[in-house]
């Protein structure tokens, strides 16, 4: 009998032998376990050690064997690189014990699918998590205060995160490249978005910014290419360089009266918009006249533009990147106020086919036009070449075919000046009347039939026939009753700016105080007194529309 306990004690003691591939102390008093079944056990009680180097970590040599990191209660903290690129790790539990997590502790863990992070953990170090692109969500708990830079970065497989009242600033780079986010909620206890903090989350649609947020760092959003809206709260202060850069799924965009500074390229390459706004009252910035853009007060410079922008004539200069790859853009004035064109102002509008540079404008700097490869016309007024800054400033413009026009008696300048000169077809007053005759022709054919075909219609209007059915009877006043039913405000806004809708007085508002109305002969009113068709003007649109009485 005793040998045979002998023999099975023996057997057992094989067994277990067997199933520990590593062992020995991570810290003074905490020490490890990594068993066959690639189970990491780690126990004890206080800190683990934190490691300079991904290398110096005992388990170095078997990190490839580590699928299960079990940190027992006791243990304090997760020291620095303690998982490094452990990439078979698929599960982690942290106990209560834990109270902050190290830096780079679990950096590239890509094969990590799921992390229970303790209730008492305070800080997440920078990098904690760094391309885990196996994990899909993460609860963070109310306990942590700090989420370190890069914390989650590039983790592409991430839907969802859970970000805590507790926490009060988002640092740099915190979610950037988690493209699997679609949607954040920031909580109200959060008063800064860090440098790039969720920049290239290309699957993000919607982002709730608290009123307690007062900054929006450079390239916090930039790349969030499905982002299609944003509501930048009365709080914010400032929004920093690129902070929506290439957000090219934003159609609008409203500052509020509250932001003090706008960083370069902050709605750059934003091909989408189609509406800038900021709200009255900013003593900083402006949209004046509706014009669909954001201006510098104080310098009058037109900083971020859209396709649908107007530039006001109190405008001098055009800023920064104002427009840059705003692709939709297919004409632009620029008004006889402006005297400088900045850098990169209409890079890569590949839309553009045709500019007007006013007489005032005296210089024009790099890469100004670059990339604006439908350029067929340029229009120069300036008796004197504006100073074109370096070659770049029309680079990617046909130069052979892209034609200049120039004042009367200015070619031999123009033809002799840097960077112009390396236009082939200088055209100069005295011979544009010679060219493009039979694109005149062609423009002038095509405003007659457009003349032709408004007139018809509102001939049409004036016999009665307001649905445009071909037809003055019973059915055009139903279609006004119809219309009628029609009881809201941005209802009746939206019929106004139908162009073939007949609306009633009853419909217009005061709130419609930036609406203009003109009768057929060009005469302005302040509100149509009797029943008619008018031209309204709204936010630079032209449209007609019948007032019945």
């Amino acid at each position: 009998m005793k040998r045979i306990l002998t023999l099975l004690a023996f057997v057992a003691l094989t067994i277990t032998a067997n199933a520990v591939i590593q062992s020995g102390s991570c810290g003074a008093n905490v020490t490890f376990v990594l068993n066959d079944d690639g189970t990491l056990v780690i126990s004890g009680s206080g800190e683990m050690g934190n490691y300079a180097f991904s290398f110096s970590v005992p388990w170095d040599n078997n990190r490839s064997k580590i699928i299960k990191v079990q940190i027992e209660d006791g243990v304090t903290n997760i020291g620095v690189n303690a998982f490094y690129n452990c990439s078979a790790l698929t599960s982690v539990t942290i106990p209560n014990s834990v109270t902050s997590i190290g830096e780079k502790a679990f950096y590239w863990c890509s094969g990590l699918t799921s992390v229970t992070i303790g209730n008492s953990v305070t800080s997440i170090g920078y990098e904690a998590f760094y391309g885990c692109s196996g994990l899909t969500s993460v609860t963070i708990p109310n306990s942590v205060t700090s989420i370190g830079g890069a914390a989650f970065e590039w983790c592409s497989g991430l839907t969802s995160i859970t970000i805590p009242n507790s926490v009060t600033s988002i640092r740099y780079k915190a979610f950037h490249g988690c493209s699997g986010l679609t949607s954040v909620t920031i909580p109200n206890s959060v008063t800064s978005i860090g440098d790039a903090a969720f920049a290239n989350c290309s699957g993000l649609t919607s982002v709730t910014i608290p009123n307690s947020v007062t900054s929006i760092g450079s390239d916090a959003f930039s790349y969030c290419s499905d982002l299609t809206s944003i509501t930048i709260p009365n709080s914010v202060t400032s929004i920093g360089e690129r902070a929506f850069s290439n957000c090219s799924g934003l159609s609008s965009i409203t500052i509020p009266n509250s932001v003090k500074s706008i960083g370069d390229w902050a709605f750059s390459y934003c091909y989408g918009l189609t509406s800038i706004m900021v709200e009255k009252g900013n003593p900083n910035y402006d949209s004046r006249d509706n014009c669909n853009a954001i201006i510098e007060t104080s310098t009058n410079t037109l900083i971020s533009g859209c396709q649908n922008t107007i530039i006001p004539n109190s405008v001098t200069s055009i800023g920064y990147a104002a427009f840059s790859q705003c692709s939709g853009l297919t004409s632009i004035a620029i008004p006889n106020s402006v005297t400088s064109i900045g850098y990169m102002a209409f890079l890569d509008c590949t839309g553009l086919t045709s500019v007007t540079i006013p007489n005032s404008v005296t210089s024009i700097r790099g890469y100004a036009f670059a990339g604006c490869s439908g350029l067929k016309e340029i229009h120069s007024q300036a008796i004197t070449p504006p100073t074109a800054y370096d070659s770049g400033t029309f680079y990617g413009v046909n130069k052979d075919d892209c034609k200049l026009y120039v004042p009367k008696g200015t070619k031999e300048a123009y033809a002799s000046a840097e960077v112009w000169k390396e236009f082939i077809n200088i055209i100069d007053g005295n011979d544009s009347d010679d060219e493009d005759v039979d694109a005149l022709k062609a423009r002038i054919s095509a405003l007659e039939s457009e003349i032709s075909t408004l007139k018809e219609t509102i001939k049409k209007y004036a016999e009665g026939d307001l649905n445009l059915d071909g037809r003055t009877d019973i059915d055009d006043v139903v279609y006004l009753l119809k219309l009628d039913s029609y009881s809201s405000d941005d209802d009746a806004l939206a019929l106004l700016l139908d162009g073939t809708t007949a609306i009633t007085l009853s419909d217009i508002s005061n709130k419609y105080g930036d609406v203009e109305f003109y009768t057929l002969n060009g005469v302005k009113v302040d509100v149509p007194t009797k029943s008619g068709i008018y031209v309204v003007k709204k936010n630079g649109e032209t449209k007609m529309v019948v007032v019945k009485k």
